[in-house]
């Protein structure tokens, strides 16, 4: 992992059941700002929204903040908390291990069957994001009790 890592976040809207990168956190009206992109039409309008202030946001309590592990799976897809890692060990040998903050070793750990591991255990060129415990939460099911048998 990088010492100096960006500092990014990506937040899961309850509500709406969507995830959003996160443009601005502010702490006294304790909420999220993020640009709202679904009414554009094309990526000029896109650039255009992108050009100004966010343009929507949302309360702490109705949305789940996710940091940004400073990772990168087998794709070069940035790695957040909570995404779905499936690492692909061999044609039959598959795992998918969920990405929790251990407050304990100050690290970021990947969970799977109850058991932690370090991102020095973890082959990340192995490894590929297939989803997140908020809009995949079956995934971890599906592929964990597929490599028990």
């Amino acid at each position: 992992m990088q010492a100096g890592c960006e500092i990014k976040y990506q937040a899961w809207l309850h509500e709406e059941k969507e995830m959003v990168d996160v443009a601005a956190i502010d702490l006294l009206e304790k909420r999220i700002e993020y640009y709202d992109l679904s009414s554009c039409q094309n990526d000029a309008e896109k650039f255009e929204v992108l050009r100004g202030a966010p343009n929507a946001d949302c309360p702490f309590e109705r949305c789940t903040l996710r940091r940004y592990t400073g990772l990168l799976d087998k794709n070069g897809k940035e790695i957040y908390e909570s995404d779905i890692l499936l690492e692909s060990l061999s044609f039959d040998e598959k795992y998918a291990h969920v990405v929790v903050w251990s407050q304990d070793d100050c690290a970021w750990m990947f969970e799977y069957d109850g058991d932690l591991f370090t991102a020095s255990e973890m082959n990340f060129e192995q490894c590929e994001i297939v989803g997140n415990v908020y809009d995949k939460p079956e995934l971890l099911e599906v592929v964990n009790d597929a490599s028990r048998t």
